[in-house]
């Protein structure tokens, strides 16, 4: 018992000397600023790199053009001939035919605005605290700017911010993109401060996007849900009218989508959840349609409602009671196409649906007559989104990149890749690899 105790005691003697050692020259280090092991961490980061690095060939065949960022991007969008690139703090803009760098700086948050059709695409850079300016995408100079707003909301026809004098007084205004000139004024109540930053999420309809793309400015929709204060304010973006508020409680959601007001219930029975969808007029609140046993996968985990429904142009995408995919009318309430089978609509865009059969087989869906138009193998884990111009097929599975005319189904971008989409511009594709980065042009009409 004796030996064991004072083994142990040489043990621990042993080890407090080690350390001791060890302090030494830690301490002086601390002290000096001296590295006792010097180039250590370089050379490992190098080696590390060396085998993390990703390839630099983007794709087969090859870019337009490649370039490696100096920090890893967040999204990507065309304003004209010239490629706007955003990531954490800062955004640039890039030639659109060699990819050279045009401008940059530090931001809050950034994106794009405007259209050729509305005078011309702008970019919108956030300052350090409040304000922005609205930027020339190829020169970087400011056209105007707002000095108070906290949050703003790019679109291809109008720029939409909100600024607050106080916690509970804010005012949400319009702005025509190119000139800045205010379209209309409108009062939103409660604190609006949550939603600093650049298109922050509203109570509407989420796009259904598989690929993660940078979003590229849209038309305003008919109607804005703001949600402040545990309610949803409407404004009509047509001259800012303050139409209604909406309360969303345990049972239901509200969000906007065309020129109508959807509220979801999802409720517990016999075990199972029931659904419905009721639409009503944002400006008398009338009800203009009900569909009973509606899916609008706005539940996870239960019977809660934690997401919005998904959609484009608008329709709305649902399970109806039978368990197939239908694409609902958000403002009629019409079922306007109903997929045969078990087929999931996997993408939605301004002119085609995109539906997956359970072999991953897609198939592309003309929204104006519910005509198939094009169909094509994919795995069954293939990312799909709809963009102007494309549906976009991100294989990770075969190793593929695809881009689709969406009418035709004619391929416009093939390559071998395991880029991910960044954005997309008139001419092709923004994609990266990490910090690398390129655009994949389009061929054919």
């Amino acid at each position: 018992m004796a030996r064991s105790a004072c083994g142990r005691l040489a043990t621990l003697k042993t080890l407090l000397a080690l350390l001791g050692l060890i302090a030494i020259p830690v301490t002086y280090g601390l002290v000096t600023g001296w590295n006792p092991l010097p180039g250590l961490r370089t050379r490992l980061a190098a080696g590390l790199g060396s085998r993390l690095a990703p390839n630099h060939v983007l794709a087969t065949p090859a870019a337009t053009w490649t370039v490696r960022l100096g920090d890893t991007p967040s999204w990507a969008a065309g304003a004209g001939d010239v490629v706007v690139i955003g990531s954490r703090g800062g955004v640039e803009a890039r030639d659109g035919a060699t990819g050279t760098t045009l401008w940059s700086r530090p931001v809050d948050y950034a994106a794009v605005a405007g259209s050729d059709g509305t005078g011309g695409p702008v970019v919108v850079a956030g300052r350090r605290g409040h304000g922005y300016d609205v930027l020339d995408p190829r020169t970087g100079t400011s056209r105007w700017a707002v000095s108070a707003a906290l949050g703003v909301w790019t679109y291809r026809d109008m720029i939409v911010d909100v600024a607050c004098t106080d916690l509970l007084t804010c005012v949400v205004t319009a702005h025509i993109p190119r000139t800045g000139l205010v379209l209309w004024h409108s009062p939103l109540g409660g604190n609006g401060r949550p939603l600093s930053g650049a298109n922050r999420a509203l109570a509407q309809v989420r796009p259904l996007d598989g690929t993660g793309a940078g979003a590229g400015p849209v038309p305003a929709p008919p109607l804005l849900g703001f949600p402040v204060d545990d309610k949803i304010q409407v404004i009509a973006t047509t001259d800012g009218r303050h139409l209604r508020a909406y309360q969303n409680t345990q049972r239901t959601q509200v969000v906007v989508a065309g020129h109508q007001v959807l509220v979801t219930t999802v409720t517990l029975r016999g075990g199972n959840c029931r659904y419905a969808v009721a639409a009503h007029d944002p400006g008398s609140d009338a009800p203009v349609w009900r569909r009973d046993g509606y899916d609008l996968h706005t539940a996870s985990g239960g019977c809660d409602q934690r997401d919005p429904p998904a959609g484009a142009a608008g329709l709305v995408r649902a399970t109806g009671p039978d368990n197939r995919d239908v694409l609902l009318d958000a403002d009629t309430g019409e079922v306007r196409w109903q997929a045969p089978g078990t087929g999931a609509v996997v993408a939605v865009g301004a002119e085609v649906a995109v539906v997956r059969a359970d072999t991953g087989a897609l198939t592309g869906v003309r929204l104006s007559d519910g005509r198939q138009v094009w169909s094509r193998p994919a795995g069954r884990a293939a990312r799909v989104s709809a963009v102007p111009g494309a549906v976009v097929i991100a294989d990770t599975g075969a190793g593929t990149f695809t881009a689709l005319a969406p009418l035709s189904g004619q391929a416009r971008i093939e390559a071998r890749s395991a880029a991910g989409l960044l954005g997309y511009t008139g001419a092709g594709l923004v994609v990266n690899i990490g910090r690398t980065t390129g655009l994949l042009a389009y061929t054919g009409a």
